[in-house]
């Protein structure tokens, strides 16, 4: 395993991820955030479809809109009629339908 320093990694991030992207085991070390193992998302890996496309769904971008929409209208003097869980991003999309 390639033991690697913070600094290190700032400094060469690209050749340390393509070290990791073929195969080579990594451990980040960091005095203050500990050690960290730097691994690839293998293409089976459930996680990789939460973070993999960038661009929003459909559902996403109309929630979106429409609370651009609720936005403007109390910009404009309308009142607030609805909350919404700020608390985490899963929360607020469920409080949005999304």
């Amino acid at each position: 395993m390639n033991v690697i320093t913070i600094n290190e990694f700032n400094t060469n991030q690209n050749h340390f991820l393509e070290m990791a992207k073929k195969g080579m085991d990594l451990m980040l070390k960091s005095a203050i955030f500990g050690n960290f193992r730097i691994v690839p998302i293998a293409s089976d890996d459930t996680t990789e479809e939460c973070i993999a496309d960038d661009i929003p769904n459909a559902e996403t971008v109309a929630a979106i809109n429409e609370a651009k929409e609720h936005i403007a209208s109390i910009k404009n003097g309308a009142e607030i009629t609805e909350t919404v869980d700020l608390s985490s991003v899963e929360a607020m999309l469920k409080s949005c339908g999304v």
